[in-house]
């Protein structure tokens, strides 16, 4: 586009009048050195676009990667708390058992001590 675009230009000089020193330019063919410096600049524009799509897509993918991490520690964190809390659960259940069986054994030990002062009918204490 920008060939045509130059041959263009180059034809609507030379049909105004405006003849350029170069034989070249006034038989509105471009140069050789002209369509090498256009492609050259052209080959420029394309690789510095190609790099800054490279750049802007390494850097998306990096943003990607961060997201995942944080979302890997996040989905850690979440189940390091699972993890607790049903540790938790289970620690406050096995001391309510405790203090059950505790409870229990106290009970136990007032009656036996309350068994042992009643006298069976010969006269003995049990122990």
């Amino acid at each position: 586009m920008v060939v045509t675009t130059l041959r263009f230009s180059l034809r609507m000089g030379a049909m105004a009048g405006e003849a350029s020193a170069s034989p070249s330019t006034s038989t509105c063919k471009p140069s050789r050195q002209e369509i090498a410096e256009t492609l050259q600049r052209l080959h420029d524009d394309t690789r510095t676009r190609q790099q800054q799509e490279a750049a802007r897509r390494e850097a998306q993918q990096e943003r990607t990667r961060s997201l995942v991490r944080l979302m890997q520690l996040d989905s850690r964190d979440c189940a390091k708390v699972a993890l607790h809390a049903a540790s938790a659960t289970h620690y406050n259940e096995r001391a309510a058992v405790a203090g059950q069986i505790r409870a229990l054994e106290t009970r136990y030990q007032k009656e036996k001590k309350a068994l042992a002062a009643i006298h069976d009918k010969y006269g003995l204490a049990r122990e």
